[in-house]
């Protein structure tokens, strides 16, 4: 039994990795991201990848991430992507929770994420979508969206 969906294939990563994960957005099989703390200038980060993406992307951010702050590496992403973005900072995350463990406070969401767009998992949509959102309603994160309501 084929148990692996060609058709909903989603890519995320975490520094470098979350770079890649933009670039991998521009392929036409990708149809959804989830790119962690992304580093997205140097490191063969192709920017033209951020203005060709095929799907919504959860991008999320360390408020006290000094190796790729959010102002530098993020905020580029945010402004040039084509895609509809969710983007949502952990205030009190620096760079390293995601790089050891269990990425903390980003896993949940991170999952819900993919879950609703790769599984149509409906039970995550009010998590990012809706004025009420409860995301955009937690205390530890700061939102902003775009091509999402």
């Amino acid at each position: 039994e084929d148990k692996l969906d060609l058709a909903r294939v989603g890519t995320s990563g975490h520094s470098q990795g979350g770079g890649g994960s933009i670039m991998a957005g521009a392929d036409s099989r990708i149809s959804v991201t989830a790119p962690l703390e992304p580093y997205v200038t140097g490191l063969g980060h192709d920017p033209a990848s951020q203005k060709n993406q095929h799907g919504p992307m959860f991008l999320m951010s360390g408020g006290n991430d000094v190796i790729a702050p959010r102002p530098i590496q993020q905020q580029p992403v945010f402004d040039n992507t084509n895609a509809d973005v969710f983007w949502g900072t952990l205030k009190n995350a620096d760079h390293l929770i995601a790089a050891v463990g269990d990425i903390s406070d980003f896993r949940g969401p991170a999952t819900a994420w993919l879950r609703l767009h790769l599984m149509d998992d409906e039970s995550a949509r009010p998590i990012f979508y809706g004025s009420g959102c409860s995301l955009c309603l937690s205390p530890g994160w700061t939102i902003e969206k775009k091509g999402i309501q």
